[in-house]
This record gives C-alpha cells, structure tokens and sequence, in this order.
C-alpha cells in the first residue's frame, strides 16, 4: 500500500509520527512502510483508486485490523496486503464522491505545476527539450524568430521524407507529411508559412510524378486536396498582392504537371480558376 496524505490528515485519520518527511510503520501486523508525499489523498498501488474524504482514509485504516489473519493466509500480491485492495474498492463502490479513479488531463497536469518555481520550470523545459527532436523544432518556431520569419526546414525535410522518400520503393506517408503542417501549425502558424509548406507538400509530390511517370488515384487525390485547401486559404485572405503572389507560383507549378493523367492537371486549373475568380 502506497499511502499519500498531508500531515494534518495522518495525524487525525491513522496517528502515526513522521520520520524526515516519511510515515514508518505504525501498525503491529508489519504493514509495509508508507510512502507520503504532500497531497490530501490516498492511493492503492494495485486499484489506483485514491481517498480524499478523511472518514473514509478513517474507515480504511480501521479496517486493517480485521484483516489480519486474512493477510496472513493470502498469497502475496504487489501491494503487499490484498484486503486493503478489497476494502479500498469497495468503499469506492459505496462513496463515489470520497474516493475516484486517478485522472490524468491538462488540469491535474496544471495543478502540478503551479507551485513550481522558475528554476524548476526551466528545468522540465530543458528535459522536453532534450526528449524529442519533435520538441526542440516546436521550441525554435514559437521562439526563435527573426526578422526573415521562424525556420520551417525541419518541417519541410519530414514533409519530403513522407512524400519523396531517398528509397524509391519506400511508401509515400501522406499522413506523416500533414501532420508535419498540423505540428507547425500548433507550434506558429503563421500564415505565409504555413501556405509555404502546404505548397511544399504538393512541389515534393510533383516532382514524384515527373520522375516516376503516372501514380495511383489515391496519390492525386491527396495532391489535389492540398492544392485545393491551399488555395481556399490564399482566396480567404483580403490581401490583393498575397493572391497575385500566389496565383503566380501556383500556376506555373500547375504548368509543371498539367499533361498528367488522372485528370489531375485539370482538377489543378480548376482550383486556379477559384482564385482568379476572387481577385475580381
């Protein structure tokens, strides 16, 4: 049994004394020795349920006693003392407002932050950091950004990888490439990038096309889609020379596949029309 409480609610619920921060045994039937933490609630390691009403933590303890001989004859299990696994459940069963499940979302999350310092939080920042390549190019978008705009390139080299592998029988990943534009998005977003590598994602599949000669359904409806959702984004906009600057790349990008089959260049001009059509 892991147990959990304050000081104040081991001092009135089980009447142990603490020893540098850690409640020792204080029972006659060798329970295990309790871990404490500053927290207002108890914890079964085996049911992961946990106390916060006194009385319950009250009747929990209480119920020790009368397990005893039943410790004695059951097999070992990872608490240590299955009745107070038992009897943990069964007061979750009768109180619902006492005990609950552990939950495990942003506000616990938050609430474990908010006593920390500002040495502390530098230190888990580091730690992300250090964690996951994924991490650092989320942490030098949203921060590292000059007068020339964030450095997208770690973003367009996973759009390439998933779209135009080095291996040329390695499978494209359409879903790895958009969830490179997702993760940018979450990190920045900002608009002239973003268009960027929705324009880079669409070039990158191009250039499979040419090289490789006519691709599957699947490969133009995917190209096509995002030559479509990136001019929506253009034609939303109310900036005259955004759309001319665009309309220019766009087509002559259009120009470099229009003979492709599947009727992909004309799916492309379709879309060219759209944004001609708002700059009336």
């Amino acid at each position: 049994l892991i147990v959990r409480l304050c000081p104040q609610a081991h001092e009135a619920a089980i009447g142990v004394t603490a020893a540098k921060g850690r409640f020792v045994r204080a029972f006659p039937f060798h329970l295990a020795e309790l871990n404490v933490r500053t927290a207002p609630f108890a914890t079964c390691c085996t049911c992961d349920a946990h106390a916060t009403d006194e009385g319950l933590v009250r009747a929990l303890f209480a119920d020790l006693g009368s397990h005893r001989k039943q410790r004695q004859r059951a097999p070992r299990q990872i608490c240590g003392f299955p009745p107070i696994c038992l009897r943990l459940n069964s007061l979750l069963r009768k109180n619902r407002s006492g005990l609950q499940a552990m939950t495990k979302n942003w506000t616990a999350i938050k609430g474990a932050l908010s006593g920390f310092s500002r040495v502390q939080l530098l230190g888990l920042v580091q730690d992300l950091y250090r964690a996951d390549p994924k991490n650092q190019d989320f942490l030098h978008v949203r921060f590292l950004i000059s007068s020339e705009g964030s450095d997208i390139s770690p973003y367009k080299k996973r759009i390439k990888a998933a779209i135009n592998p080095s291996r040329w029988d390695a499978p494209i990943k359409y879903r790895e490439a958009r969830r490179a534009i997702s993760d940018y998005n979450k990190a920045r977003g900002h608009l002239d990038e973003t268009l960027e590598l929705m324009f880079y994602y669409v070039k990158c599949g191009n250039d499979v096309t040419l090289e490789f000669g006519d691709m599957d359904e699947a490969f133009y409806d995917s190209m096509g889609s995002m030559f479509g959702s990136l001019v929506k984004k253009i034609t939303a906009q109310s900036d005259p020379e955004l759309k001319a600057l665009w309309l220019d790349r766009l087509d002559k990008e259009h120009q470099r596949v229009s003979d492709t089959g599947w009727g992909y260049g004309d799916e492309l001009e379709d879309h060219l029309e759209d944004l001609r059509a708002s700059q009336a």
